[in-house]
């Protein structure tokens, strides 16, 4: 049996850290949104480059598997140099790798991350492969994340028929492909649903409008999930449970160096807290405390925390705490 399998998508990031002097940035009046602008037609040198093992199925069960709960990750990667390096990497991590599944013919998916100043903007490949659901052993809870549409299409049926044959307690985090779908299309895994995890735009975008985070996680809730959560970046996070809301801050004085993985971080670290029965509020601080881990690295995952080092961050921060709202 397992404590927690993950479903999703893996993939290689190759990030290249770029010259200040090199980038414009552009914003609105408002600051609300941002533009980062390159020379046309020239070539743009860069810092440094780290080409690393990521993907929201593959950052989560490393981050689970870290703090010490028994992991296995369903995955479909291509047949080819990428997918060798997602197993080899995910393998040392010490996940189960029973469900991972190399698709012969298929490429995997593939990022370039522009990363500058502690931001980062994406360029992303996202590859064909076919999603058939395994015969997978008990798990106590299941992690659904980031799929390509056909994916999420295929998989629900049987995802429905396993959670309810093994009573298993369902996060979602859905990504790009899943949040497009909307809510309406997902409204069976919606239903059954234990944790419903997103950042404050996607959560207005699913919901169709904007609001405070307050009212998002109302919104969220009345979609069939029993505890929702919206982080909204730098300012902190907000979750509530079927009683209670409560916010959380961040810390400035944590140093960022790159903000790719914060969210599965801190999605990770919420959720093993609450599969060892932590509360809510506790939850808020691991996941923040696994985030500031990432941030202070380069990738979604070195910075990633051990038990002991998350236990470590609880005890010595007591009055860094979640506030009833």
């Amino acid at each position: 049996m397992y404590d927690l399998i993950s479903i999703g998508d893996c993939m290689i990031d190759a990030f290249h850290i770029l010259e200040d002097h090199e980038i414009n940035i552009i914003c609105n009046l408002d600051k609300q949104q941002c533009r980062l602008c390159l020379t046309y037609a020239d070539k743009i040198p860069v810092r440094e480059i780290h080409k690393l093992v990521a993907g929201n199925a593959a950052n989560n069960a490393v981050g689970a598997s870290r703090l010490g709960l028994k992991t296995a990750i369903y995955t479909v990667v291509g047949d080819d140099l990428s997918g060798e390096m997602i197993k080899a990497k995910l393998e040392a991590e010490g996940l189960a790798m029973d469900y991972f599944v190399k698709e012969r013919g298929a490429e995997s998916n593939y990022s370039t991350v522009l990363s500058y100043q502690g931001e980062r903007t994406i360029l992303v490949y996202h590859s064909v492969r076919s999603f058939r659901w395994p015969i997978m052993a008990k798990a106590g809870w299941v992690y659904l994340t980031s799929l390509p549409e056909s994916g999420q299409v295929a998989l629900t049926a049987d995802l429905l028929t396993y959670l309810e044959n093994h009573r298993a307690k369902l996060i979602y985090q859905p990504g790009t492909f899943q949040l497009r779908l909307g809510a309406e299309k997902t409204s069976e895994i919606l239903k059954q649903t234990d944790v419903l995890i997103m950042n404050k735009e996607e959560a207005e975008d699913y919901l169709h409008r904007e609001g405070e985070p307050q009212a998002l996680l109302a919104g969220l809730q009345q979609l069939g999930s029993k505890i929702a959560v919206v982080t909204d970046g730098t300012k902190g996070s907000y979750a509530a449970d079927q009683t209670s809301q409560w916010f959380l801050g961040t810390r400035p004085e944590i140093a960022r160096a790159e903000a790719t993985g914060a969210g599965d971080a801190y999605a990770s670290g919420f959720t093993a807290a609450l599969m060892i029965g932590l509360p809510v509020p506790e939850a808020m601080r691991w996941g923040t405390f696994n985030a500031e881990g990432v941030i202070g690295q380069i990738g979604p995952q070195a910075g990633l925390l051990t038990r002991e080092a998350m236990e470590h961050q609880s005890s010595k921060n007591p009055d860094f705490q979640a506030k009833l709202l």
